[in-house]
């Protein structure tokens, strides 16, 4: 299995963002609706929200008890999170 890349999830995560704010909802799914949905729905919390990885995947499988991400899954997470990152202003001392 190969790892969602991060242009992707990017895409992804700007889409969900862009008809939220525009007071939608977005229906985000896969074939099986386990890994692959829980790996945007992740990334797009951490987005949003700030979020850790671990703790945005644990509100999705709290709402949704049989989403797993497995370990290709959770290295495009923590790559997201890492792009994330690079991204906040650098702050700076006084």
């Amino acid at each position: 299995m190969c790892s969602t890349s991060r242009d992707s999830l990017n895409k992804a995560v700007n889409f969900i963002d862009k008809i939220a704010k525009d007071g939608k909802s977005v229906y985000v799914h896969c074939k099986a609706g386990r890994t692959r949905s829980a790996t945007v729905a992740t990334c797009y919390l951490m987005s949003k929200y700030d979020y850790l990885p671990n703790v945005a995947f644990n509100i999705i499988k709290t709402a949704r008890p049989q989403c797993l991400l497995r370990n290709n899954h959770w290295r495009s997470v923590n790559e997201f999170r890492r792009y994330l990152d690079s991204q906040k202003s650098p702050s700076v001392s006084p």
